[in-house]
């Protein structure tokens, strides 16, 4: 005789909220990186017309994938996927954040260059991913969290995702650190 269990209730091993969070934060990395980046009056320049948009919209849509996977699963490696994805978003948005900010301070235009609603975007929604992450897989009960390689998951999640904050804060902090002491 045979007996199987019951199937798995959807999200039942996650933090619902958390997993919603992320799930729409890694849609606003994608819709983001295809928005404007920098604007100069009229004319703006979208995140695909530069190298960076473009890995800002695969790492949203990996991110987006692996959350998909995540729910009706119960493989470990889509959470760190997401996280993943979700670091390499905001590292770069960042990155390209002070870049844009600094570079177009020193640019003397009537036009009054300026970064775009998209990168804002991207930097935002790539920290919703990795927090949404973080809150979906350690919300999560230890009662419902039964399977060891969830478990696992679960401890491997926290440290990458600790880490993955911290990098974000750090260059939210240098990025802002640089508007405060060069006026930019």
């Amino acid at each position: 005789m045979v007996v199987t269990s019951p199937p798995v209730p959807f999200l039942s091993a996650v933090n619902a909220p958390g997993y919603v969070i992320a799930w729409i934060a890694s849609i606003g990395v994608i819709v983001g990186s295809l928005g404007p980046w920098a604007v100069a009056g009229p004319v703006s320049a979208s995140g695909i017309e530069v190298d960076d948009g473009y890995i800002t919209l695969v790492a949203g849509a990996v991110a987006a994938l692996a959350l998909l996977l995540a729910a009706v699963s119960k493989v470990a490696w889509t959470w760190l996927a997401a996280l993943l994805a979700g670091s390499v978003a905001a590292i770069v948005s960042f990155w390209d954040l002070v870049s844009g900010i600094r570079n177009f301070a020193e640019i003397d235009s009537p036009l009054g260059i300026s970064v775009g609603w998209g990168l804002w975007v991207v930097c935002v929604c790539a920290l919703l991913v990795i927090a949404g992450c973080y809150v979906a897989i350690t919300g999560a009960t230890s009662d419902i969290v039964s399977d060891r390689s969830l478990q696992q998951a679960v401890r491997a999640t926290r440290v990458f995702a600790i880490g993955a904050v911290a990098l974000a804060a750090v260059t939210a902090i240098v990025a802002w650190a640089s508007l405060i002491f060069y006026g930019w």
